[in-house]
């Protein structure tokens, strides 16, 4: 099964990623940061996995927003939303 997620850190920072294993993947990041939290995840075809997760990063990235390195996270595909933006994303899951 693969998965298309999102998740944040607990520090306002959120990231969309995919993964075959959303347990493991979220307890990764949970013993890097334990506040880390699955906002939402969907089930879809390997096919997409990659360019679903594209897509979303290029719909955020059109929105204004910029991928940030984070404290706990060395790699660029966190980013920090509005509040507004956040409080949709916390509504979706």
């Amino acid at each position: 099964m693969n998965y298309v997620y999102l998740i944040t850190n607990g520090c306002g920072d959120y990231k969309v990623g995919f993964t075959r294993n959303i347990e493991k993947r979220l307890a990764h990041y949970q013993a890097h940061n334990p506040r880390t939290e699955l906002i939402s995840f969907c089930k879809v075809q390997i096919k997409t996995k990659m360019q679903l997760e594209t897509s979303l990063h290029t719909e955020i990235e059109k929105m204004g927003y910029t991928f940030i390195k984070t404290l706990f996270n060395s790699s660029t595909e966190w980013f920090t939303p509005s509040k507004e933006l956040a409080n949709q994303l916390e509504a979706y899951g």
